[in-house]
């Protein structure tokens, strides 16, 4: 009876995950969306940003994700008295994610990427105007767990850029001229990110 049992837990373990594999060929679309203002209590700065961040992938094999993306950036500081900054940032990568499944609907990932990130900055003020162009180039991975909404939808989770080494140029114009290159390795667990969400899309999931 006991061996039956085992047997039984046995294979019903392999029929969930069987079930629950992102095959090879299944089509994924995702991304993230977000927006955020802030007014300080203190002075009259005001702040407004907006990242959108769509990609697709293809499973090459079981559980494993080959993918492009891109992204845009926009960001607004309004100082008050005509003095404001704004940013804009644009870019794009390649990226390699790995599903492993924990339990039903349940996912472990980990995801390799790397990209590219060209931002312009523009400071106006009574007594300092000035322009700057910046290049990043950069390696990032991270790991996240996902949850299988539909066997079609995930909503995932993850640490953005746990892991991260990049290149960056970066060219000042306007009031002073400068540029600067530089190469940093870095964790965000030190600078305290918290955890991304995102959904993600199975086109033509079996």
């Amino acid at each position: 009876m006991k061996i039956k049992f085992l047997l039984l837990l046995s294979f019903l373990s392999v029929s969930i995950i069987a079930s629950a594999q992102i095959h090879k060929g299944a089509v994924m679309i995702g991304g993230y969306l977000s927006y955020s203002t802030h007014k300080s209590e203190t002075n009259d700065t005001k702040t407004h940003a907006f990242n959108i961040s769509p990609g697709a992938g293809i499973a090459v094999r079981d559980n494993l994700i080959l993918g492009v993306d891109v992204l845009y950036h926009n960001a607004l500081s309004d100082y008050g008295q005509g003095s404001k900054n704004e940013m804009n940032g644009f870019g794009g990568g390649v990226f390699l994610r790995k599903y492993a499944v924990i339990a039903k609907k349940f996912y472990l990932f980990g995801q390799g990427r790397i990209g590219t990130t060209f931002f312009d900055e523009e400071q106006n003020s009574i007594s300092n105007a000035y322009k700057v162009k910046t290049t990043n180039i950069n390696l990032s991975a991270y790991p996240g767990v996902a949850y299988s909404i539909t066997p079609k939808l995930l909503l995932e989770a993850g640490f953005p850029d746990l892991l991260y080494a990049g290149y960056t140029s970066r060219k000042v114009t306007g009031t002073s001229n400068d540029k600067t290159t530089g190469f940093q390795v870095a964790t965000s667990l030190s600078s305290g990110t918290p955890l991304s969400i995102g959904m993600r899309v199975l086109l033509n999931r079996r």
